[in-house]
């Protein structure tokens, strides 16, 4: 049996903690027993986007500004994959 190490953050200015649960450290990490051929889901970095958005723009838009917004942000970001010290 193996056990993922976790932690505790500090959660803004409320004074609560955000539980924060790391699946890939260890030698014998949970996410290390699964076969890289297995894996059948892809995480998307910042990165990926901006060369997704670029790709759409010279096939969809060559000769126009590309423009391209995000309004509800708080609802976007925990789905953006970051180191928990990151959100700190």
């Amino acid at each position: 049996m193996y056990s993922s190490p976790i932690g505790a953050v500090p959660k803004g200015n409320s004074g609560k903690f955000r539980l924060v649960v790391d699946h890939n450290r260890g030698e014998h990490s949970l996410n290390s027993m699964i076969p890289r051929s297995q894996v059948k889901v892809k995480l998307y970095e910042i990165h990926d986007l901006g060369t997704m958005l670029m790709a759409a723009q010279k096939e969809h838009s060559p000769d126009n500004i590309f423009v391209v917004f995000k309004s509800d942000v708080r609802n976007a970001f925990p789905l953006m994959p970051l180191n928990p010290l990151w959100q700190i």
